[in-house]
């Protein structure tokens, strides 16, 4: 009835997670200390705010010295190095799991010695992960402060269940490639497990689940052809992610799943652009030839989506202090020109010209906003 995933696709599905997981803490309060714990730039845009409410009459002296005091510099930002570390820890751990699944040789030996039949190592695993999500909630009872340490140990118990399913996939296995209810039965326990702990990045294995699912299900309801409803899969990819991204704004008005929106929000964007960039290369195209039977200027409604999705996510992101839309807008469209050039221009323009005039162009533009904002500032009272 089912066929699992191959080895490569399921590690390589994991690998983004360690970029985007954990849960970022801007502040840390000291309650024994009264002070609030800041970064050095964060100390000085507060410096900054009180001295503009002080020079406005809105402080007095003593005030601003209060404020001041439950003010504290942190020198050394041990929890960013704490974030690096465990980022870097969790991704060098997926390119090893990566390394020994491709090695033959070795994965021979490790199916010599774990010659069980698939179900009982799919018990093992299942087994495995309820005793790392126990243990790990009993830690995060005892001090709850060390979130990352706790993301890490919760991204372990991902992997154990993702082997689980695996080799139930590999135990009913009837070779019809319906596989996919495999990956939707992940997704579902990703998301209930991602809101029980509660845990951003077992809830990020669940949105990245769900969209192999949406790929997958809709290519098995085709009998894997190319394009499902004339939808090629960059498109499929494209559409899911701006699903995310619509839910997201519901999920804020949700109490339970307030605290997902953000990484919903975030992982919609990335799918919706990065669909929209395949597009623009590839076109809504479902193989390679019709890709090569395709004149260029057919691609063009792709490139210029993507450059208006672009331009208008730079817009909203500098309109509402969203650095991830403006972010995801500013790469893409970069993105976009580049590989535009890449096309067109690459036998045809140096690329010192190109770059050139595209410096030249991003310097008018900055030149044009520059002007916005001094008239924004005289306008001020």
């Amino acid at each position: 009835m089912f066929i699992v995933l191959s080895r490569f696709s399921l590690v390589s599905l994991l690998i983004p997670v360690s970029l985007t997981c954990a849960p970022a803490i801007l502040f840390i309060v000291d309650d024994r200390a009264k002070t609030m714990k800041v970064t050095r730039q964060q100390h000085t845009i507060l410096l900054k705010t009180v001295a503009y409410w002080q020079q406005k009459g809105l402080l007095d002296e003593r005030q601003r010295l209060r404020l001041m005091e439950s003010i504290e510099q942190r020198e050394v930002n041990w929890q960013g190095l704490a974030r690096y570390a465990f980022f870097g820890a969790l991704f060098c751990l997926l390119l090893s799991l990566n390394a020994m699944l491709l090695d033959k040789q070795l994965m021979a030996l490790l199916n010599r010695l774990f010659s069980a039949p698939a179900l009982v190592k799919a018990a093992f695993f299942a087994l495995l992960a309820i005793v790392i999500f126990s243990v790990t909630l009993w830690l995060q009872k005892k001090n709850p402060l060390r979130l990352l340490t706790y993301e890490s140990l919760f991204f372990l118990g991902t992997v154990s269940i993702a082997s689980s399913i695996a080799f139930i996939g590999m135990a009913l296995d009837s070779h019809n490639g319906h596989f996919s209810l495999l990956v939707l039965v992940a997704a579902v326990i990703y998301c209930c497990l991602g809101i029980y702990l509660p845990s951003k990045l077992v809830w990020l294995f669940g949105l990245l689940s769900l969209g192999a699912w949406v790929l997958a299900e809709t290519g098995y309801l085709t009998g894997w052809n190319d394009c499902f409803y004339g939808m090629s899969y960059p498109l499929r990819f494209a559409l899911f992610g701006g699903g995310l991204f619509v839910v997201s704004f519901w999920m804020q008005r949700r109490l339970k799943l307030m605290p997902f929106a953000r990484i919903t929000h975030i992982t919609g964007l990335l799918f919706s652009f990065t669909g929209l960039w395949i597009l623009s290369v590839i076109g809504n195209c479902g193989n390679l030839d019709g890709w090569y039977g395709t004149e260029r200027f057919e691609f063009w409604p792709w490139v210029l989506a993507l450059t208006i999705a672009s331009i208008a996510a730079i817009i909203t992101g500098l309109k509402y202090n969203d650095p991830v839309l403006r972010g995801c807008g500013f790469s893409f469209l970069f993105f976009n020109i580049y590989t535009r050039y890449v096309e067109y221009g690459w036998h045809t323009l140096h690329q010192a010209v190109f770059f050139g005039l595209l410096a030249l162009s991003f310097w008018l533009l900055g030149r044009y906003a520059e002007r916005i904002w001094l008239l924004g500032e005289k306008k001020q009272p």
